[in-house]
């Protein structure tokens, strides 16, 4: 993106400090503004994260169950 005359900012896509931050500099940039959130797949569940082949794919309801308990089960 800087090749292009971009401002680009990198962060961890799991920081949801670190993203309300680079949202609050782009407001104030003079240039087009490249936000770059560097993520894991599967994080928050010990058994997708970092595992390819399951990106975009359901899960059998035993692991999704897991899965959310092992997020809090959000809804």
């Amino acid at each position: 993106a800087e090749a292009f005359g971009w401002h680009a900012i990198v962060v961890d896509g799991h920081d949801l400090n670190a993203i309300d931050k680079a949202y609050t500099e782009a407001k104030t940039a003079t240039k087009p503004v490249c936000i770059i959130a560097k993520t894991d797949k599967g994080h928050g569940v010990a058994s997708l994260s970092g595992v390819s082949g399951w990106h975009g794919k359901p899960l059998p309801q035993d692991e999704a169950d897991k899965a959310l308990a092992e997020l809090g089960n959000p809804k």
